[in-house]
């Protein structure tokens, strides 16, 4: 439904000229992106409010897509299934994993966060088939990638010292 949705999109952006025939699968590609995540954040925002973590929710989604926005990763092989497994992810961590990580020391938390982090400093951001950038595109990607990280791990930081003091 997605694909048949992106495909008519773009089919109808080339034809009245906002989009070159040559851009047809990039258009098609961002057109599906923002439909799948128009689709998850209202999806997220139902479940949220149903399961009374909407705070919760927003700030590991903040965290969550800032980071996933200049590393990549794995790419689903439709739309749904992308869908599906975010879905999925976002329920196991805040039905099971936030519980128990709330148990945990700040100082547990920090150390993980920081070999976390540290390990998504020391990977290259992986893209889709569809997406040809250049080495300046993909070094551009690693430097705002490491300007997200750097400045969530302050943000973990000074909220664990603050924390820590009370």
């Amino acid at each position: 439904m997605i694909k048949k949705f992106s495909k008519y999109l773009s089919d109808y952006f080339i034809k009245i000229g906002i989009v070159e025939r040559k851009n047809k699968s990039w258009c098609q590609y961002v057109i599906e992106k923002k439909a799948i995540r128009l689709i998850f954040g209202m999806a997220t925002l139902i479940f949220s409010l149903y399961i009374k973590k909407t705070l919760e929710i927003a700030l590991f989604l903040i965290i969550f897509c800032s980071i996933r926005k200049h590393i990549g990763g794995w790419h689903a092989s439709s739309p749904w299934k992308c869908l599906t497994l975010s879905s999925v992810m976002l329920l196991l961590i805040t039905v099971f994993l936030e519980p128990s990580v709330e148990r945990l020391p700040p100082i547990i938390t920090l150390i993980l966060n920081a070999v976390l982090f540290a390990d998504i400093l020391r990977c290259s951001p992986l893209y889709p088939q569809c997406v040809h950038f250049g080495e300046n595109e993909k070094n551009a990607n690693n430097q705002k990638k490491k300007v997200v990280i750097y400045t969530i791990l302050f943000i973990c930081c000074h909220y664990i010292t603050i924390i820590s003091r009370n």
